[in-house]
């Protein structure tokens, strides 16, 4: 069976409230992100979307954040945001994301950060006077001049060491980035 931390998980179960409450009981206390529901006597066929195999995970949390800084890929593509939350005029670093964007809405947000960007971290330049970060560790490769909005959901907030916000999110997702329109 599947096991973690020396607990056997596989479990059968007849019902979806069955499985409901099984999830509930053991996965969330166990912070596992989510199960495998399987009919036990149909095959697992590769990229097959039947009801065979479902997988249940948490409804994720929405957060109102702000993107601060982002990464680049070797074609000088947007592939990494991190974002932080707002405490009155003062940001703090919450995490890094990637961006879940189509080759073409990254190309349109390379565009538009081009405009914002301010400067690189790899010059060896400081931080934003408006951004706390721990021990400045969290440096995105950039920066941009002044955060943007946008829209997260996330399995959920845990505690962390790295960030200055002293929090991170699990499996954070972009959902939408308001000043910035994709097509």
């Amino acid at each position: 069976g599947v096991h973690r931390n020396g607990c056997d998980l596989a479990r059968i179960v007849r019902s979806t409230g069955e499985a409901d409450a099984y999830y509930k009981a053991v996965c969330v206390d166990m912070d596992m992100e989510g199960i495998m529901l399987k009919n036990p006597i149909s095959a697992w066929i590769p990229h097959d979307r039947s009801n065979n195999h479902i997988k249940v995970k948490p409804e994720p949390k929405a957060y109102d954040l702000f993107i601060v800084g982002f990464n680049v890929n070797r074609m000088q593509i947007v592939s990494g945001l991190m974002l932080a939350y707002k405490d009155v005029d003062q940001y703090y670093t919450l995490c890094m994301c990637g961006t879940g964007l189509t080759m073409r809405a990254k190309q349109h947000l390379t565009t538009i950060f081009g405009e914002k960007l301010t400067f690189s971290t790899k010059g060896g330049r400081e931080v934003p006077v408006w951004l706390h970060t721990r021990n400045g560790s969290e440096k995105p490769q950039n920066y941009l001049k002044e955060p943007i909005e946008c829209k997260v959901t996330a399995h959920k907030m845990m505690d962390s060491k790295v960030y200055a916000g002293g929090k991170t999110l699990r499996f954070p997702v972009i959902r939408e980035i308001p000043l910035i329109h994709f097509e």
